[in-house]
Formats: C-alpha cells, structure tokens, sequence
C-alpha cells in the first residue's frame, strides 16, 4: 500500500517536519494535511482547576491567537506545493491538542513530526509518543534541512515484534529503495536477520544483513555511528524499551537514533 495521506504537524519546534513532509509528498504525489497547534495551548481538563479558572480565558485567547498566526505561516509556505494539501486549525487543536492531534492524524498513512530534542523536547515528545501508541501509524522525524529521499535504508533489527511492525509501515519504501540494510548488534543468533531477508524477498526487496559490534558502546551508538558512517538516508525502527511509556516509546536505542542524528528515522510499533 502506497502513502496517500501524508500528516504533520505545524507550530511545534521548526518547520524542518514541514519541509520534509512536503518534499516528501511530491515525491510520492500524496496528499498533505497540515495540523496548526499552538505550543502555549491549554489541555481542557486543566481548566477546571481552581488555579486556572481566572487564567482559562487568556490563556485561551493566547493560544487561539498563536494558532491563527501559525496558521497564516503555513498556507503561505504552502503556496508553493504542487500537489493537494488541507491545513487543520480547528478550535480544538489549541485548547485540547492531544484528544486533538490523535483524532487528526488517524486516518493518515505516515505523520512527520519534529525531532523532540531541544528547548521543545518537552513539547513534542509526548506528542510523538501519543502518536505512536494510540493511531498505529508511522511516524517520520527528519533532522533539519534533511528531506526523505530513503534509497538508502538501514533497518535496525533485533527479532523482536515491534521491529517487525516498523519493517512492514516501512514497506512502500522498502521497495522503492535502491539499497536495504538490516543492521543487528551482537545478535543471540548468527542467523538473527537472515528470516526477515527472506521475507523482504519475496516481496521483490534484496537486502544484505550486517551483524555490528557493540564493544563498549550501546546499540544505540552502535546503529547511530554504522547509519552515518554507511550513508544511509533512512533508519527503520522500532520504537519501545521496557520501562514507563515514555522510556517505551522514546527510551533506549530509540533516543539515541532521536539524539543528534543526521538521519532520518521512521519509527513504528
């Protein structure tokens, strides 16, 4: 299955996602929707608060206001996009962002998402976790100035369901690729990747396994350094660890891939 519809999110961190959401509908001729979220937004619940209900008002009226300049950025950068798009910058998106966000982005066949490191790590982080738990949907966090060209992959593979799920949302790309790594760091089983090779080619996808070293370094370091050193334009991966939803989601290998990659990643789960 192609991706159709294509999501990102405006208004948080930079307009790096954007960019790369838009690059990335070109080159795919999918349609763009574009959600405007006000990062000093206001959860609902939050107002019933005693210390809010005097604030509620302006703080409203704050992030509405943000929204709609938001807003205005993006259909003007917008203009230059060839292909379909619709920009979402509904009440609600302000003042309840995260019921918001997920209803927005369910029906999507990929989200982009900045990269939750930073001053707006705070911000996005949870955003992204929420995206990747409650819709199913693949989620693309593309560092700054780097577009999705994804003729280079890397899958980063340890055997384990999730990376599995990430390597099927990843499969419209998996056979457009002109390359496909699946990248293992000291496997339990000298075969460990060899099945998954299999299985990629019968659906026409040739892929090598590379079995890396993690000496004393993580397997999050170890994949980082392969993935820049190999000159791979995408990374394919799971996204989950063991402990709180956020260290699940966003924890381990994960964050290290988020870090200071130069690499775009396609998380899934």
């Amino acid at each position: 299955m192609a991706y159709k519809t294509v999501a990102a999110i405006a208004g948080l961190g930079s307009l790096d996602a954007l960019d790369a959401a838009m690059d990335f509908c070109a080159r795919h001729e999918a349609h763009l929707h574009v959600l405007c979220v006000s990062p000093s937004y206001i959860e609902s619940s939050a107002m019933m608060a005693t210390d809010y209900v005097a604030a509620a008002p302006v703080m409203v009226e704050a992030a509405l206001h943000d929204a709609e300049e938001i807003e205005r950025k993006t259909r003007e950068k917008l203009k230059t996009h060839p292909y379909p798009c619709t920009v979402d910058s509904r009440r609600d998106l302000a003042v309840n962002r995260s019921l918001s966000v997920l209803r927005a982005m369910r029906f999507a066949d990929v989200a982009f998402l900045p990269r939750p490191v930073g001053d707006s790590a705070a911000q996005i982080g949870p955003v992204v976790e929420e995206v990747l738990r409650h819709t199913r949907i693949p989620v693309i966090i593309a560092p700054e100035g780097k577009v999705v060209e994804a003729k280079r992959i890397m899958i980063a593979w340890d055997g384990g369901e999730v990376a599995l799920a990430a390597v099927r949302a990843a499969m419209p790309l998996l056979k457009r690729a002109e390359t496909v790594e699946i990248a293992t760091v000291d496997p339990d089983d000298e075969t460990e990747g060899h099945d998954l090779a299999v299985m990629l080619d019968r659906h026409g996808i040739a892929a090598a396994v590379t079995e890396l070293k993690g000496t004393k370094k993580t397997a999050g370091q170890v994949l980082r350094t392969h993935a820049f050193e190999s000159d791979v334009d995408l990374v394919v991966q799971g996204a989950y660890s063991h402990n709180r939803l956020r260290d699940m989601l966003l924890g381990g290998v994960t964050k290290h891939m988020l870090g200071d990659t130069t690499v775009p990643v396609l998380l899934a789960r």
